[in-house]
């Protein structure tokens, strides 16, 4: 599955991402067992500190992270974007109260439909894992923040230590986390997709090499759930 490459692995995420649309928000919460909720609003802080404006939330999925930001008053608007319509679709029928600051759009994340400098702030939320060419997509976000502009992201990574709480988690993701997608949204395939994409990923000082790469300065990082969870900003330079 992780192993598909370019076009073939996006169709895979996108129709995976279709298939688990409706149990989406149920199984986020209960495989992070509720944690979820406090890793995105420390996300929003941490993308709101001395910044404010115009915000876009890539790969929004079901909007969870598009509302938040929202709800901020340091953030004037905001767009969510999504590669899967099936998600998008559900994001709009959570949003009624803010659509007049929120809205959402398909498109892919590797060719933002922004001019550039259109955004002070961007955020990516359990995303960046599924992207074909996290290089790129980096790029394209550089490109349409203003300068100075901030990047937040939030991920699960590949945890290098080999302390029985990050063995226990390994197993959690491996073993648990697929019964649970096969339980409660009746796709366990989909949810064996997570523990694999995680142990195919980059750890935290490879995120930061990329993202200095791509064009980001001043990069500041916190590690939650003992080093599985990572929140990474940087500035646009």
């Amino acid at each position: 599955m992780v192993q598909l490459k370019g076009t073939e692995r996006s169709k895979y995420v996108s129709n995976m991402f279709s298939a688990i649309s409706k149990r989406y928000d149920l199984l986020n919460t209960i495989i992070s067992m509720g944690q979820h909720w406090i890793w995105r609003r420390k996300t929003v802080e941490i993308s709101t500190a001395n910044s404010s404006g115009r915000a876009l939330d890539i790969a929004t999925g079901t909007g969870d992270m598009a509302i938040l930001l929202s709800r901020n008053p340091k953030i004037s608007s905001v767009v969510g974007l999504d590669f899967t319509p099936e998600m998008i679709s559900i994001a709009y029928k959570k949003s009624k109260d803010f659509k007049n600051k929120l809205c959402y759009m398909v498109a892919d994340s590797h060719h933002l439909p922004f001019l550039p400098a259109s955004f002070d702030l961007v955020t990516v939320a359990f995303g960046i894992r599924n992207f074909t060419d996290i290089n790129n997509a980096l790029r394209e976000m550089n490109q349409i923040l203003c300068s100075g502009g901030k990047i937040t992201i939030l991920e699960i990574v590949k945890n290098s230590s080999e302390s029985p709480v990050t063995k226990l988690f390994g197993y959690y993701f491996k073993s648990i986390v697929p019964l649970f997608g096969l339980i409660f949204a009746g796709n366990k395939n989909a949810y064996e997709y997570l523990p694999e994409s995680v142990s195919n990923f980059m750890t935290s000082d490879e995120i930061e090499d990329l993202m200095i790469k791509s064009g980001f300065s001043n990069i500041t990082s916190k590690s939650l759930s003992f080093g599985s969870v990572l929140i990474i900003s940087g500035e646009k330079i």
